[in-house]
């Protein structure tokens, strides 16, 4: 059964976004890499559990309102935000370091190893150095001869997927049928045809001297051409070509795809555990709170209990304590908002963990936790098991320790499935109940009921990183949560669309945001079109007048490129790609502005002005001040 989450840090996404921000989406080398990345992103945020023999058949039709809502907010986004307390873990044991302003909270990191082309490589999972033989192969073999297929080749054990059902790849063949072999691309692909994004793949298919005879050749086509429809080729290697052993992988899987797996097999992780930890961690916690949260959907009678025995088996990366640290704080601020009757307590939770310390870059990561071995697995109970792995894939390897065949098994998937039922889901239930977050004083103002303010703001800090609430919001929010109606008048910037995000995240279901009419925003976009183009305009000549009067200064700048840069990529284009990338490209220059005592010609510098701050993503903004302050410019 496959589920979808994910959290990301803020080190790592800025890492993608900056890289992103380099991209030009009309070009089509880079929308390529756009693809790549986002479906990388997608890809590793999906998993596969297997509940073995335990009972899950949660009733869809009435669920309860708080798991509902806590399953929304873990899933809220693939991947999303890592939770505050995470990332104060990391920061704690220097993978990062927390940044904060008067208005919002993030997190940078600390390790110069983080670039774009190791989180790249990483996000291409594989269990690196993980030895695999005819006996602990999990998959499903039809023949010795698919054995041969794979035999000599280390990590397309763990890529290529075995026995795959047909009908997850063309409804139009079910019955049972499979695949010998599948590997589907983590990438996505766009169908300019279709207007949407297409999965792709390759099936591999080991066939016997049967397969000669004239009613298998019939069959073989049809199978070939269905998929085919669906952007899977498929490649048959009969008994002569298997002998051989002379079969190209790298060049059926796709060179630079098959490099990277192969470079992800043969890493050493010590040498990259910090960057390992910072990618892994995070999504390895988001896939133990959902499955929790699942099997609590099917098994309600665990919050009868006063101690719920959990434990965790860490096949590879440490995030059990974290994921249960998390969950505690969820359950807990929510229910502190709530009415009574709508509250579910969270029982006092005993966890062990059975950690692998080869993955374990700081023991706090376990959280003062109990940590065990498998002689006290052998000998203890607990009334739920959760046996994870973020690097090894599903059905690719059978263990031999923790054995307990009422352990959930959480895998990574092989890939991302979108088929009915499947897709990541927004869970409905009765809506909950809240206290009134605010009382009215005497001259018509609000002010925060203490005894919620804290709960709430972990909420505001947790979802949207925001230190706390502008004025004026929290008494909307309070109205909305408590469902009443209400109209929230606020100035331009004010934070109006946070009073509607929020009370949808913690209730239990769907919000339908309703837009002005859409003549009223044509209009709307026209002008502010018009208006945004002479801003463009303006801000170029800025530039360009900057760069040449840099020159004439003594600033050795190679105006000729920039400006040829500029009207590469437009005004707006060019200076993400130049404050993001720094140092590294044109905005050397910086150094010899400095020289000169004109920072103020700089791009940084231009782009802080009032007139031109709303062009830029507040990451730019942020890292334009960053860097002014660097060389000590007072802004």
């Amino acid at each position: 059964m496959q589920f979808k989450a994910g959290y990301i840090a803020d080190s790592i996404a800025r890492v993608i976004t900056d890289f992103k921000a380099t991209l030009d989406k009309h070009n089509s080398t880079d929308q390529n890499k756009l693809d790549q990345i986002n479906g990388l992103l997608q890809y590793v945020s999906s998993f596969e559990v297997d509940f073995q023999n335990n009972k899950y058949e949660p009733n869809f039709k009435k669920l309860n309102p708080v798991l509902a809502t806590l399953n929304n907010i873990i899933t809220r986004g693939l991947p999303t935000r890592a939770p505050i307390n995470l990332e104060r873990i990391f920061a704690e044991i220097n993978l990062t370091q927390e940044i904060n302003d008067d208005f919002e909270i993030n997190f940078t990191s600390k390790t110069n190893s983080v670039n774009y082309e190791v989180v790249f490589e990483l996000l291409h999972i594989i269990e690196p150095k993980l030895e695999i033989n005819r006996e602990n192969y999990g998959g499903n073999l039809g023949s010795s001869l698919e054995w041969e297929f794979i035999r000599k080749h280390p990590f397309l054990k763990q890529i290529l997927e075995s026995q795959r059902d047909f009908s997850t790849i063309n409804k139009k063949l079910n019955g049972g049928r499979t695949v010998d072999f599948c590997f589907t691309s983590p990438y996505l692909q766009w169908n300019e045809l279709n207007k949407c994004y297409e999965r792709f793949g390759r099936i591999f298919e080991i066939d016997g001297s049967h397969h000669s005879l004239s009613e298998y050749r019939y069959y073989d086509a049809y199978r070939d051409a269905i998929a085919e429809n669906e952007n899977f080729e498929t490649l048959r290697f009969p008994i002569e070509t298997i002998k051989a052993d002379k079969t190209d992988f790298e060049e059926l899987i796709g060179r630079k795809i098959y490099q990277h797996f192969k470079n992800n097999y043969g890493k050493e992780i010590k040498e990259h555990l910090a960057d390992y930890s910072l990618i892994f961690i995070p999504i390895a916690v988001a896939r133990v709170q959902k499955t929790l949260i699942e099997f609590f959907l099917a098994h309600q009678e665990l919050f009868k209990k006063d101690i719920i025995e959990i434990g965790i088996i860490e096949r590879d990366l440490p995030c059990g304590a974290i994921a249960i640290n998390g969950l505690r704080e969820l359950f807990f601020n929510l229910n502190a908002l709530l009415d009574d009757k709508d509250k579910l307590i969270l029982p006092e939770i005993s966890l062990t963990i059975f950690e692998t310390s080869k993955y374990v870059i700081d023991s706090k990561l376990h959280l003062k936790e109990r940590i065990a071995d498998e002689t006290y697995f052998n000998h203890n109970q607990f009334d739920v098991i959760i046996d994870h792995s973020i690097l090894r894939r599903s059905r690719i390897y059978n263990e031999t320790n923790f054995q307990n065949d009422k352990a959930i098994k959480i895998r990574s998937s092989h890939y991302y499935d979108t088929s009915f039922g499947n897709a990541r889901r927004v869970y409905c239930a009765d809506l909950l109940h809240y206290e009134s977050l605010v009382w009215k004083k005497d001259d018509g103002s609000y002010t925060p009921v203490n005894k919620y303010e804290t709960h709430i703001n972990y909420f505001i800090q947790a979802i949207f990183r925001k230190v706390s609430f502008r004025e004026g919001q929290l008494p909307i929010i309070s109205r909305a949560l408590q469902q009443k109606p209400v109209i929230g008048l606020l100035p331009t910037g004010g934070g109006k669309s946070l009073t509607f995000q929020l009370p949808s995240f913690l209730q239990p279901g769907l919000c339908l945001v309703v837009d002005p009419i859409k003549s009223l925003m044509e209009d709307q976009a026209d002008a502010e079109e018009s208006e945004f183009t002479h801003i463009e305009q303006d801000l170029e000549k800025e530039f360009i007048q900057s760069i040449r009067e840099a020159n004439n200064l003594g600033a050795k700048i190679n105006s000729d490129y920039v400006i040829s840069f500029i009207q590469t990529y437009g005004a707006i284009g060019a200076a993400r790609r130049l404050i993001i990338e720094g140092k590294e490209k044109l905005q050397s220059g910086l150094t010899k502005l400095w020289e000169i005592s004109k920072l103020n010609l700089s791009f940084e510098y231009i782009i802080l002005q009032e007139k031109y701050k709303y062009l830029f993503e507040d990451e730019i903004i942020k890292k334009a001040k960053e860097r002014l302050l660097e060389l000590g410019y007072t802004i």
